[in-house]
Parts: C-alpha cells; sequence; structure tokens
C-alpha cells in the first residue's frame, strides 16, 4: 500500500491555504460532490473538488473501483483546500497524494 500521487494537475496552483495531510476515509455519495473524504470521528466532511470525476490519483481509483458506493478506502491524503473553511459547510479540496490505503466495506 505504498504512495500514490495525482499527476498534471494545478491541486496547489488553485490552493487557497497550504496543503497538508490527513488522515480519513474517502469515500462516494450520491449528491454534489460525489466523493469525499469523512475526517476522523468528528464527522468532518470534505468535499473533493472537480465534480462527478475529479483528479484523483490512479491508486484510489483502483482500489475504489470495485464497488465505489459500498466501500470507503481509509489512508493518510496529502489535501490542498480549495475553498476557505466556514462552520457548517463543506470545504472542498483537491487530492494531491494518498498513502497507507486500505480498503473496507461502509
Amino acid at each position: 500500500a505504498g504512495s500514490a500521487i495525482a499527476q498534471d494537475r494545478p491541486c496547489e496552483s488553485h490552493a487557497v491555504q497550504a496543503c497538508y495531510v490527513m488522515h480519513g476515509g474517502l469515500l462516494t455519495a450520491n449528491g454534489t460532490p460525489s466523493f469525499r473524504i469523512m475526517v476522523g470521528d468528528a464527522g468532518r466532511m470534505l468535499g473533493i473538488a472537480g465534480g462527478e470525476e475529479p483528479p484523483l490519483p490512479d491508486a484510489v481509483r483502483k482500489a475504489l473501483a470495485p464497488d465505489m458506493f459500498s466501500n470507503r478506502l481509509l489512508g493518510d491524503y496529502m489535501v490542498c483546500p480549495q475553498t476557505e473553511e466556514h462552520q457548517g459547510q463543506m470545504q472542498m479540496v483537491c487530492v494531491k497524494s494518498a498513502s497507507n490505503l486500505k480498503l473496507e466495506p461502509r
């Protein structure tokens, strides 16, 4: 479960804050955005910018591919905030890289 880096994306150039590493569970859901990261047990949810098919590291896409709505992908994600953080609103981020990935049922 090595490291995965998304290539050829303006992740950092559109960041409104410094990129950082966080641990969470990446999942897909109905609604917008379709791809989200649940942060720890706090119930905080980050939205992944890029619409229904956001740019993600290849290893993340491959791990979720079999049945992305039934599983979540735990890991350490380098995220670059694309919107400012506001209480009560989902912050949009770009996933620059992912490591220590582990697929588990939801």
